[in-house]
């Protein structure tokens, strides 16, 4: 079935304040009165902007009863933006086989236009509500395309994601035209401001091309809406490794930001995502936490660095990890460099490891699920600094982060814990499988031949673990890191080179308490 989105039918419409707010949008002569006198006449939109105007997300300080007053407060512009998302919030409703897919659709919208919002207060304060509507627009065209034809495009996503395929290039491939084109159609049909459908025609250029642009309004839209997509793209498609590459060299050239600022950027935005959840209506259910998100995107940047290096990627992306300029390149340097890996192993650090921790205590206890992981200590390790010397100490450790990383499962989470201590987070744990692992683990460092300045170097770990099983309490996590390293020092103090596994059951305490009192 070819749908033919170039006649512009059974496209999303907008209801008639929408509307007649998007066209006194670049007015600056449009009375307040007018405005609220619009506005007046949809009580939905009304009473969601009293709404707006009390949350603290537009915290405007004493209560506003009066819509009036909002509106004077909000700013005729961000009225605007704000009556265009709880409209296409309706719009992007959708029920039935495809309602997950909406809901996919109108999140990243609401990302983008969360992000330029926040730029906007960063960089062009004034402009905020001109750069929200952009940022929420400029992805209508999907909505065009899931609306007019849901089971076409579902599968067209669908495709994509499982073959790592250009999402345009098969929606041209499907319907003759692309949903950033369609989105440009739909603006120009509206009447829009020609800098809106600019911004979204240039929103995945090229950096170069970005600060090619003359400067002016134009410019520094097209910067925030380009930035917005790669955002949104971070946190809703499957490529987050590239996405995140992208963020941070489109904030690092356009708004000199480091990679830190860059990821403060990312978290900003998810934090007020989460507090608009109830307000724009998006489904926020499948955000992961911050932690989550960056180790996914850290974990694709490793592999995809990884094949390109070794020739096995996609040429595109090969090409975009080792072009001569070296930009993206080096942002995947900078990203490696992160607060949240160790410097000298490049595994993750004790900082980011207690993150994660405590991220996975908390899935734990809400999905009744046990807890576990492994203390690794490399034996007598001074000896082998004071013999061989440091730099052979810093091979051992480099060495054994390998080895260990090469053994653990992929869901495992290995960390530099401090020092000569390294640490396994274990997914699905129960005392057998650390026993069986943290063997492994121990055998495969025994049988290592560690390379030092002298020769060979003989080298063995003692490996102390726990399993805290369910239900949980606030001590759980405190009782597994106890457990794990009495754990530990049993196996030193044992002669070392062994493995020691916990156990804490408290329906198995309880049960042996109730049998002990009975009998007595």
């Amino acid at each position: 079935m070819f749908v033919d989105f170039t006649k512009l039918n059974r496209l999303p419409s907008l209801p008639t304040v929408a509307v007649q707010l998007l066209e006194r949008f670049s007015n600056p002569d449009v009375a307040l009165a007018e405005i609220v006198a619009i506005v007046r006449t949809d009580p939905a939109i009304t009473a969601k902007l009293m709404r707006a105007a009390n949350s603290a997300l537009y915290g405007v300080g004493r209560p506003v009863t009066d819509l009036n007053r909002a509106v004077s407060l909000l700013g005729k512009k961000t009225v605007t933006s704000l009556a265009l998302c709880f409209s296409l919030s309706e719009e992007s409703m959708g029920r039935g086989h495809f309602s997950a897919l909406y809901r996919g659709v109108w999140l990243q919208s609401v990302l983008q236009a969360i992000t330029a919002e926040i730029v906007a207060r960063r960089y062009d304060r004034g402009r905020e509500g001109e750069y929200f509507a952009i940022a929420l627009l400029a992805d209508i065209g999907r909505l065009a395309m899931l609306k007019s034809a849901p089971q076409e495009y579902a599968a067209i996503v669908e495709r994509c994601g499982r073959e790592q395929l250009d999402v345009e290039a098969c929606e041209d491939e499907a319907f003759g035209i692309n949903h950033t084109a369609l989105s440009i159609a739909l603006l120009e049909h509206w009447n829009l401001p020609k800098h809106f459908c600019g911004a979204v025609r240039q929103r995945h250029a090229a950096p170069v091309d970005l600060l090619g642009q003359p400067a002016g309004e134009q410019r520094r839209l097209s910067h925030a809406v380009a930035l917005a997509t790669s955002v949104g793209n971070y946190f809703c498609h499957g490529s987050r490794g590239l996405s995140l590459a992208r963020t941070c060299e489109l904030a690092a050239e356009l708004y000199s930001m480091t990679p830190d600022q860059a990821r403060e950027l990312l978290e900003s935005v998810q934090q007020r995502v989460r507090g608009s959840a109830e307000l724009f209506d998006t489904d926020i259910s499948r955000l992961g936490t911050p932690t989550e998100l960056m180790s996914e995107a850290m974990e694709q940047l490793t592999n995809l660095a990884t094949a390109a290096c070794a020739g096995e990627c996609e040429s595109r992306i090969r090409h975009e990890l080792l072009d001569e300029n070296g930009q993206l390149k080096q942002r995947v340097r900078d990203l490696m460099r992160r607060k949240n890996l160790d410097a000298l192993t490049g595994i993750i650090n004790r900082g980011h490891f207690d993150e994660l921790l405590s991220d996975r205590a908390a899935q734990a206890a809400a999905h009744n699920q046990p807890l576990g992981l492994l203390f690794i200590d490399a034996d007598h390790f001074k000896a082998i600094n004071d013999t061989h010397g440091h730099p052979a100490g810093d091979l051992v450790l480099k060495r054994l982060a390998a080895l260990l990383s090469s053994d653990v499962r992929p869901s495992d989470v290995l960390a530099r814990y401090g020092g000569e201590e390294f640490v396994v987070l274990v997914h699905d744990p129960s005392q057998e499988l650390l026993e069986s692992l943290g063997e492994r683990l121990r055998a495969a460092v025994e049988h290592e031949r560690f390379d030092g300045d002298r020769g060979g170097l003989k080298v063995t770990v003692s490996i102390g673990g726990a399993v805290v099983e369910p239900p949980h309490d606030e001590d759980s996590l405190p009782r597994l890191l106890a457990l794990a390293d009495s754990a530990l020092y049993a196996v030193k103090d044992g002669g070392r080179n062994g493995v020691d596994i916990r156990c804490f059951n408290r329906h198995a305490l309880q049960t042996a308490a109730l049998e002990l009192a009975g009998e007595h």
